[in-house]
């Protein structure tokens, strides 16, 4: 193999088709897809997904660049397929991408065909059938999602055993399971289940061997000597991996990206995270550094290439789905952390992912700092540096916290300590032991609505949709405390509804949209002879969300004090205001946003938090285990689902008008009400919500970025990071860009296209961002630190 040359100009060129990239639809997908399931028909589900995974790998198209590595999600950069079989409707509406003349027609034979299968139209279907309920009224009224809108990827593999042992290994483990097996009718679906894993596994070592082939063809017709060696090099390397196992640094990080492009292959979404990355390649590189083989410079470089690579994996799955996600991949590799016996985690490889960060600035992938007090004081000071960039990374995430997370959930199914210290993030601020834990996704509630229901007696004020029951005119409750109780009943409603939509969607996932690839590389289910929606793990989470609940609290807050204790106005004032979105009641509104808000570390305020927080704790609980029988905990975060609900929700007795985003996080600060600093800040965070109970916590802290430039201020920033650790916080994370350049960048996109900045637990392009996320980031509090 040839050496390896840094080439730092060829790295700008192909940041800069990153930031350019448009999104464009690659066909391919469902050409095949229509080809697969007419040929397999009446196959068990798990095969035809099988064949058709092995079919798209056989068949896609393929191409060698610049980069490299090789492995693409669809067939040119900036391509993405359909998923029909999860959610076609936005296609049918949407008018962002052109249709080719020669594609209408075979996109209304895929209508017709998913008009009655897809997971959407089955979910609603089997809601009804099951519960007696529309589900329609709960998702129209923005009290919650569907959670069927697109594909979930949330999960992290085991590429530890992958990149050791080969995919050989694992399908020659399968075979003998297979070879084992009983026939009788207790084993039926593990027969189908080893099938569609080996069928999987071979179709990902095959795709491999086209790269090699490619490679080899093009060198032979390459007169560049320089070029040709890169070809035969690209070559060299997808002839080992994935099938063999990873010799050396290169075919690690190439492995890496084979395993993990085909899980977005075989059901592209959010969340496919890589857990402890840097510590799976450590190996590889202390191996080549020993041999000078490598320098920690060309270690680096390789990095940027594969982080590129990360950046060019996208999807679209139309514009409501886009406000909740806002693209995001939630590519996630966590940092730090402890070894499975409590020692400091942190190899070298780790810090030069920081490195290659810092230098590419890019949204993919996000990095987390799992942070404990062993970390080395030169690892965390380099971690801060990339704060000071702006671009939002690392999020910092409680070690401790992610522990005893894991030991609560997991425990009683035979999770060790050894176990829970190994958990990472998991999408974006969620958390799981690495590579042993799936996750059964399911809808996200928006907490704000049930003031909206609790004010209007069950009815939704923006559709006119009676979503929950009438628990009375909230001009007639006494006090503060029937207010709150009404809210709780509206709250349960919407919780109970979510949870009812988690098991549905689920069950449809375990018989129509089996995963046997990702199945294969999460610890327990090759063993098991189950795919994970069946329970193959051996641990499950359940990822069903909360967004809005500061907005609850601080809605609840304004109510306590303005109606019941000083009786400023009463409820029916208040709805006046509410429904004329304050025009003309600007004296109210004011007295709204000044009202008691979280985020400013006064107890009596806080206790509101926590006791939403509870509540909606216990309401989920109510509903008993997930889908697979499994102790579930709520997750806690937004995405962009506070700008999605935000646009659903009416104007709220926090003084926010209607349409506006919803507050980010989950105990971020209403923008401009955190008054007391960022540790008044912290301190309310960090006791706000039980984060052991919960699978996430969420917050963001806006920085003047002034303050970072001197010693003092990173020390400031340290320091503020330690004290809401040893608070018990769970995540924080940062943004350090001046409101000024934010608001320049709104209105002249032209000339700041590479300008990345955080939105909740991801980063992305600030350009491309939907304006009510921009909006709500330029209107966050910026703290200054005492330096």
């Amino acid at each position: 193999m040839g050496n390896i040359k840094v080439d730092n100009e060829l790295i700008q060129k192909l940041k800069g088709q990153v930031i350019d990239r448009e999104l464009k639809l690659d066909f391919q997908r469902t050409d095949i897809l229509a080809e697969v399931y007419k040929e397999y028909e009446g196959y068990p589900q798990i095969i035809i997904r099988a064949r058709f995974l092995e079919r798209l790998l056989a068949e896609k198209k393929i191409y060698i660049d610049d980069y490299l590595f090789v492995g693409n999600l669809a067939g040119e950069f900036g391509a993405f397929y359909l998923y029909p079989e999860w959610n076609h409707d936005w296609i049918k509406t949407e008018d962002r991408f052109e249709i080719p003349e020669d594609k209408k027609e075979q996109l209304e034979e895929l209508f017709a065909y998913w008009d009655k299968r897809d997971a959407t139209v089955r979910s609603k279907e089997t809601f009804k059938e099951i519960y007696k309920d529309d589900s329609d009224k709960y998702v129209e009224s923005g009290f919650i999602t569907r959670g069927t809108d697109a594909p979930s990827g949330v999960s992290t593999l085991d590429y530890k055993k992958a990149l050791k042992y080969g995919l050989d290994s694992i399908i020659e483990e399968a075979e003998q399971k297979l070879s084992e097996l009983e026939v009788n009718a207790e084993n039926q679906s593990k027969f189908d289940f080893y099938k569609a894993v080996i069928i999987e596994l071979k179709a990902v070592v095959t795709y491999a061997q086209r790269y090699a082939d490619l490679a080899e063809k093009l060198a032979a017709e390459e007169k560049d000597p320089e070029k040709k060696q890169a070809l035969l090099d690209i070559a060299e390397v997808t002839r080992q991996v994935p099938g063999k196992g990873a010799r050396n640094f290169r075919e690690a990080l190439q492995a890496h990206l084979f395993l993990h492009t085909t899980a977005q292959l075989e059901q592209v979404g959010c969340g496919y995270a890589s857990g402890y990355l840097g510590q799976v390649f450590e190996p590889y590189y202390q191996k080549d550094k020993a041999e000078g083989k490598i320098t920690p410079e060309e270690a680096t470089y390789l990095l940027k290439h594969h982080f590129l690579k990360l950046n060019d994996i996208s999807y679209y799955y139309g514009f409501d789905y886009d406000l909740m996600n806002s693209g995001d991949t939630a590519q996630t590799i966590s940092l730090g952390g402890y070894t499975e016996d409590g020692r400091d985690a942190t190899g070298e490889v780790d810090s030069l992912i920081l490195d290659a960060q810092y230098d590419l600035r890019l949204p993919q992938p996000p990095l987390a700092v799992v942070y404990h007090d062993k970390l080395k004081p030169e690892f965390v000071q380099k971690a801060v540096k990339l704060v000071k960039t702006g671009i939002g990374m690392p999020q910092f995430m409680n070690a401790d916290v992610l522990t005893e997370r894991s030991l609560d959930a997991y425990a009683r199914y035979g999770a060790t300590i050894r176990d829970a210290r190994r958990t990472c993030v998991c999408g974006c601020v969620s958390t799981a032991i690495e590579s042993k834990t799936a996750y059964i996704m399911g809808p996200t509630v928006n907490i704000a609505k049930a003031v909206e229901l609790a004010l209007y007696n069950g009815k939704d004020p923006q559709t006119g949709i009676q979503v929950g029951p009438e628990t009375g005119e909230a001009e007639n409750f006494k006090d503060f405390e029937e207010f709150y109780t009404a809210f709780r009943t509206q709250l349960e409603v919407g919780i109970t509804a979510a949870r009812h939509l988690e098991k549905v969607n689920n069950l449809l996932y375990s018989e129509f949209l089996p995963v046997p690839y990702r199945s294969a590389l999460i610890e327990g289910s090759i063993e098991r002879g189950k795919d994970i929606w069946h329970g193959g793990s051996l641990y499950t989470a359940t990822a069903t969300t909360y967004s809005g609940g500061v907005d609850a609290a601080n809605s609840l807050l304004a109510i306590r004090e303005l109606v019941y204790n000083r009786g400023a106005f009463d409820i029916a004032d208040l709805k006046k205001a509410l429904d004329a979105n304050f025009e003309g009641y600007e004296l109210i509104q004011k007295l709204c946003y000044n009202a008691p808000k979280h985020g400013n570390n006064v107890e009596e305020d806080e206790a509101i938090v926590s006791r939403v927080y509870k509540d909606a704790f216990d309401i989920f609980q109510q509903e008993g285990n997930n889908y697979v029988g499994q102790y579930g905990k709520p997750d806690a975060y937004s995405k962009s689902f506070h700008n999605y609900f935000g646009r659903l929700t009416g104007a709220l007795p926090t003084g926010r008008k209607k349409g506006i985003a919803l507050t980010d996080g989950s105990v971020s600060a209403q923008p401009g009400t955190d008054q007391n600093g960022p540790t008044a800040l912290v301190v309310s965070a960090a006791n706000a919500v039980d984060a052991v109970a919960y699978n996430s916590v969420h917050l963001n802290v806006k920085l003047n970025p002034d303050i970072l430039n001197s010693a003092n201020g990173t020390a400031s920033l340290i320091a503020l990071i330690d004290g809401f650790v040893k608070q018990g916080g769970n995540h924080i994370q940062f943004n350090c860009i001046s409101a000024d350049i934010l608001k320049d960048a709104k209105a002249h996109p032209e000339n700041h296209k590479d300008l990345v900045v955080r939105v909740a637990g991801f980063s992305a392009f600030f350009t491309k961002l939907h304006e009510g996320i921009q909006d709500e980031i330029i209107e966050r509090t910026e703290h200054s630190l005492a330096v």
